[in-house]
């Protein structure tokens, strides 16, 4: 059984990133989904650490100014020559590993990007979702099938508590295209029922915008059934 953890790091400053560090060597997963990445020292002093004491780092570079994602493992991870997340619009927000395991098991870190309500952020938003569902839609029924997808979506379903206005059409579709796609929520899987919040909004209403999923056609025996939803790292 695999364990995962998905951890938004704020575009860490190099003290932040120190204690977040500390704070996640004490963790028993063997995936950590990071995040709000940065060009930043703190982003690279965490991820130099990882890869010093042996763990697995991939990290995709972004534009300087943008945020992304990583992946960290504990288990060895495959060569990777090119997949179809590689033409995502926004290619830094997106960290895919084959971690060594039989058969292998696939891990994809997602930074979805927020917006506000500009045309050009939410266009931006958009075209990163559609591409986003258009690689997964392209991948090979081994890879889907054992694939686990976690991060910061930054959307909310349509059966959230407390419901928010503002949210569009093509949001809630994320969520609604990997449900159908047979993805499975792992935090309903181990709190049915539990509305949980990742992120509280300056009027205090909480959001649930950081999500894990795996493969609902995933052998029973190999689920990664510990993939429970963690957000924030501490301050």
């Amino acid at each position: 059984m695999l364990g995962a953890l998905t951890v938004n790091i704020g575009a860490a400053s190099r003290g932040r990133a120190e204690r977040i560090l500390h704070w996640l060597s004490r963790q028993p997963d063997d995936v950590f989904l990071l995040t709000e990445t940065s060009s930043g020292d703190g982003t690279a002093y965490l991820l130099k650490q990882f890869a010093h004491a042996g763990f697995a780092v991939v990290h995709t570079p972004g534009t300087e100014r943008d945020r992304g994602a990583a992946l960290v493992s504990r288990v060895p991870i495959l060569p990777l020559e090119g997949t179809p997340f590689d033409r995502v619009s926004l290619p830094g927000r997106v960290a895919l590993a084959a971690l060594d395991t039989d058969p292998a098991t696939w891990f994809v870190s997602v930074y979805v990007p927020s917006r506000d309500r500009s045309e050009a952020k939410t266009s931006r938003k958009e075209a990163f979702i559609t591409s986003f569902l258009a690689a997964l839609a392209e991948l090979p029924i081994h890879q889907h099938d054992h694939l686990v997808i976690g991060g910061d979506y930054n959307v909310i379903s349509v059966d959230h508590q407390p419901r928010h206005s503002g949210f569009l059409p093509f949001e809630f579709g994320l969520l609604d295209t990997l449900d159908k796609r047979g993805f499975v929520d792992a935090h309903q899987t181990c709190f049915p029922g539990e509305q949980a919040h990742s992120w509280i909004g300056r009027t205090g209403d909480g959001y649930r915008l950081t999500t894990c999923m795996w493969a609902e056609r995933w052998p029973t025996a190999s689920t990664p059934a510990h993939t429970c939803m963690r957000h924030d790292a501490p301050e």
